[in-house]
């Protein structure tokens, strides 16, 4: 028998049958790394802040330390007019409800690498009708924080110095050999 080297019809049917189907499971899998919670029902939450700090799309949103959804968009709110962004989220419906006006919205970190999420506390509250639009509060940055401890530190410093120089109470005390020596006599 002879072999032919001619490829049929049948074949390249195959093959493309094959290749596409690859494509929609690389495809399958890609979505379903972007997305959680993919079958849960849920609903759009828009967060106004000042600064998301280096939050990024697909960041976790947690509900009293429970993971509820996920960041779906991130885009200034009206660049003409201010700075502010607004943050898209997509919640299960049921946390939707738990969500109100005395809720907290914050940005906060995870692990060493630094991971962003969108932390919310729960409303004493339950909302049939879920809010859509919340404000978050501003993020604490690390430049604030040690601008705040430089200011610190310079008050210390200008009361060690006020001490060394001898001023006020603790200055004389730590200055003025007369009281040392009359502490030293009385013993």
């Amino acid at each position: 028998m002879k072999r032919s080297n001619r490829i049929g019809w049948a074949q390249v049917r195959a093959g493309v049958f094959i290749f596409v189907a690859l494509l929609f499971a690389a495809g399958g899998v890609t979505l379903m790394g972007q997305k959680t919670k993919m079958f849960i029902p849920k609903g759009k939450l828009r967060v106004v802040m000042t600064d998301v700090a280096g939050l990024k799309e697909g960041a976790p949103v947690w509900l009293a330390g429970v993971d509820v959804g996920v960041v779906a968009d991130i885009r200034f709110a009206d660049p003409r007019r201010s700075n502010e962004v607004d943050i898209y989220l997509e919640v299960a419906t049921k946390a939707l409800k738990k969500i109100g006006p005395d809720s907290k919205i914050t940005i906060k970190t995870r692990g060493l690498m630094g991971e962003k999420y969108v932390d919310i506390t729960p409303s004493q509250q339950y909302f049939e009708k879920p809010v859509t639009v919340m404000r978050g509060t501003p993020v604490i940055k690390l430049d604030d924080v040690v601008q705040k401890a430089g200011t610190a530190f310079d008050r210390l410093n200008t009361i060690v110095e006020s001490v060394t120089q001898g001023k006020g109470t603790l200055g004389r005390l730590s200055t003025d050999p007369a009281l040392y020596n009359n502490s030293q006599a009385d013993q």
